[in-house]
């Protein structure tokens, strides 16, 4: 299924796929994919080096996945990551000081318009959105999954350390040196109800 959606993706902050091969008559059977090399480190070992990152950075990587995910979920077949989380994210810094940033690991992606083609519990928990839980991702999904990223970064509070609340994340005891507007924003990223969420992406 991952190389089936892949070898439809030409488009930036995705590696192109060239090729898959299959040893199928082995002792270890295995499928490989052969995909451009991805120059950078995932966002979780930066993380994890308690590298902090510039509110615009932070701002750049989110706008660079947002680019990302319309491309995705507004194109055909529309496509739902459904596992978006700092390990799957490749962040390269340029010789300008930009940052160049790659979604990766389509394993777990669905085609909302093929029968049972995201019906299935798939996801990290602390990253997936409620809906996700009973099976039933959308775009709507991804942009929950996306803001809880957001968060991560502006706060330095990992995703199983937030408190949740009626299905609402409490982020604002963790945001309070930001401006107001951020941490609103971000609640309306993170609604409960998938309806409810922003996925408006030029309002984004």
């Amino acid at each position: 299924r991952e190389a089936e959606v892949l070898r439809k993706l030409n488009m930036k902050g995705v590696a192109k796929l060239h090729d898959t091969l299959e040893f199928l008559d082995v002792p270890t059977p295995m499928a490989l994919t052969i995909q451009d090399y991805i120059e950078g480190e995932p966002l979780q070992k930066f993380i994890n080096k308690g590298h902090r990152f510039q509110l615009e950075q932070i701002g750049d990587i989110l706008l660079q996945l947002l680019e990302i995910l319309d491309k995705l979920h507004h194109g055909i077949p529309k496509i739902i990551h459904r596992d978006i989380k700092p390990s799957n994210i490749i962040l390269n810094y340029t010789p300008d000081g930009g940052i160049d940033v790659h979604l990766v690991d389509f394993g777990a992606v669905s085609n909302p318009q093929v029968k049972g083609g995201g019906s299935t519990v798939v996801g990290t928990y602390g990253y997936m959105a409620p809906e996700q839980l009973m099976g039933n991702a959308s775009a709507a999904s991804d942009i929950y999954s996306l803001a809880i990223v957001a968060v991560y970064l502006l706060s330095g509070v990992p995703p199983e350390n937030l408190e949740i609340q009626d299905f609402h994340v409490l982020i604002d005891p963790h945001l309070q040196p930001l401006p107001h507007q951020i941490s609103a924003f971000l609640r309306k990223m993170l609604a409960p109800k998938a309806e409810d969420r922003i996925t408006d992406y030029n309002i984004i």
